[in-house]
């Protein structure tokens, strides 16, 4: 036997093939993405004792450093190989994590097992899909593989499960767990019985496998793998042993009430998911869930292998207004972008009582010493009937080339017609005083029309500073503050009390002027709300609470 040591060694190293690395970094990733998976979610809303490490007093029984047993074969594993895998279940001590991955096992084991003794399969292949997918239907790998199975798109073609724009078939249950079934007996005839080929061809591939020396078995085969490798040999070792050593509750009963909450339908015609958001206000979270096998952004209509599941409330409202589904289509969004230019618009304003020069500038947005300079007035008094000349700036939309620089655009309505003839005396530049405080009557104007009534203020305040009328301006902000004080008293502070079934973007849609952002925003939370949550939300006297 140790004539053949050395070359064992040797053969050995060859088939050291690279394996997918960060094996055990990887499943840490897995691992949380499955715990927080929609179905994970809800069994702990269903029961949530039965996640309680609380409820374990006597603490857990953790696997320890000796020899296990996998698939029928003996596998050592070393103190080495423990932490990191304790570490990987029950991250800084705490078993949320395993008891959530518990839930699961105890939801999906039964279906494995079953389907493992159809196929006269060792049922310890039950439990690979902890390992492979974290038993995650919507799981996904970065080579594609995809479902509770982490199934390879040919494998799975192979198998004649639908994979395509619309619909992948191995996020489904009963009939993917069947076809990985089927691809793992294969394997494990191709192996003639060997479960540590067989699991090794399914997870990095048969050409990894090929490399390995037929002479080569057990431990030994193990000892030889890289580091990645040989982690998914032990950890699934340890996970075996780890499951057995613990029971939760009865998840499969939580996930009968799960069910409950929901309907299934089958279109008469293609839906579009977005129609169920907008018509029936449904939860994106909750349609994704509830519904993995269908990918895409539409329901193919007709497809019954897996009936399409909604929330009882939405199913009712599907029924009434289906129509209104079916035909839903995107709004239009028009953006269309325009030239404009300013330009320079001469008013022939005729006094008339009651009038000011101060309400005359307001009303034209201008300034009365701009009036008093442009109609060469020497006092601020003006009598009825006296006409004013008015030059005001004017944004236009470009059709055509542009007007030359002194082109002016002639009055439309409340002006004198053309036809009268044009002052003698032109009216003189307007010096950079008088510019900037044209500029800043405009910046105010915009500012009201956005609400921004404190940015309006600043601008009426600049220009007193500037020597604007300080009478007229004086008004505009105390009316200014007026409409501040309206618009502030008019704000109300609800509290919503989230239920099933909704999203921010349906909450949001209750109250006008509200977005999803808003409530986050309010309520420094995320999108992912759940029912009897409280959300506080501004809103306005005129809009009613849901």
């Amino acid at each position: 036997m140790k004539i053949f040591l050395p070359i064992l060694s040797l053969m050995l190293c060859l088939f050291q093939g690279k394996a997918q690395s960060g094996f055990l970094k990887n499943q840490e990733n897995i691992f949380h993405e499955s715990t927080s998976q929609f179905i994970a979610v809800k069994l702990l809303e269903a029961d949530a004792r039965a996640f309680q490490c609380n409820t374990w007093p006597q603490g857990w029984i953790y696997p320890t450093a000796g020899e296990y047993d996998l698939l029928g074969t003996k596998i050592k594993l070393n103190e080495s190989d423990l932490a990191p895998f304790k570490s990987i279940y029950f991250p800084n001590g705490d078993c949320q994590r395993f008891l959530s991955l518990m839930s699961l096992c105890d939801l999906y084991f039964p279906l494995f097992r079953k389907q493992c003794e159809d196929q006269s399969l060792h049922t310890d292949f039950r439990y690979f899909p902890l390992i492979l997918s974290g038993c995650n239907q919507s799981y996904r790998s970065v080579n594609n593989q995809s479902g509770l199975w982490a199934m390879d798109y040919l494998v799975a073609r192979r198998q004649h499960l639908r994979i395509d724009s619309l619909i992948d078939e191995r996020n489904g249950g009963d009939f993917s767990s069947k076809a990985a079934i089927l691809y793992l007996k294969e394997l494990n005839n191709r192996y003639q019985g060997d479960p540590l080929r067989t699991i090794l061809a399914y997870y990095t591939g048969v050409p990894f496998v090929e490399n390995i020396p037929a002479a080569v078995n057990g431990q030994d085969l193990i000892d030889g793998l890289n580091p990645d490798a040989r982690a998914v040999i032990t950890f699934y070792a340890y996970t075996k042993a780890l499951i057995e050593s613990a029971r939760v509750g009865n998840h499969l009963n939580s996930y009968f009430d799960i069910q409950g909450q929901f309907d299934a339908i089958v279109p008469q015609q293609e839906i579009k998911k977005e129609a169920l958001y907008a018509v029936l206000g449904s939860n994106k979270k909750a349609i994704a869930g509830m519904n993995p096998v269908y990918i895409g952004n539409t329901i193919p209509a007709g497809y019954r292998k897996v009936p399409f599941m909604l929330d009882k409330v939405e199913s009712l409202k599907f029924e009434a207004m289906s129509d209104s589904v079916y035909r839903w289509a995107p709004p239009v969004m028009i953006n269309e972008v325009k030239a404009t230019e300013e330009v320079e618009e001469i008013i022939y304003y005729k006094v008339k009582k009651g009038d000011s020069l101060g309400k005359i500038a307001e009303k034209y947005h201008v300034t009365v010493k701009q009036i008093k300079k442009w109609n060469h007035l020497k006092s601020d008094r003006i009598s009825k009937g006296k006409k004013l000349k008015i030059i005001r700036t004017k944004t236009v939309v470009v059709k055509d080339p542009a007007p030359k620089q002194n082109d002016r655009v002639e009055p439309e309505v409340e002006t004198q017609s053309t036809t009268l003839p044009k002052p003698e005396v032109q009216p003189s530049v307007t010096n950079p005083l008088e510019e900037q405080i044209g500029k800043m009557e405009q910046q105010a104007t915009a500012c009201l029309k956005k609400k921004d009534y404190d940015c309006a203020i600043h601008q009426y305040e600049e220009i007193i500073s500037l020597g604007g009328d300080k009478e007229v301006y004086e008004k505009k902000i105390a009316k200014a503050r007026k409409d501040k004080k309206a618009i502030s008293s008019a704000d109300h502070k609800i509290t919503y009390t989230v239920k099933s079934g909704d999203s921010l973007w349906s909450i949001a849609r209750k109250y006008p002027g509200v977005t999803e952002q808003d409530i986050m925003k309010w309520n420094k939370c995320n999108e992912n709300i759940k029912p009897g949550q409280k959300l506080i939300i501004h809103t306005k006297s005129s809009s009613k609470s849901k």
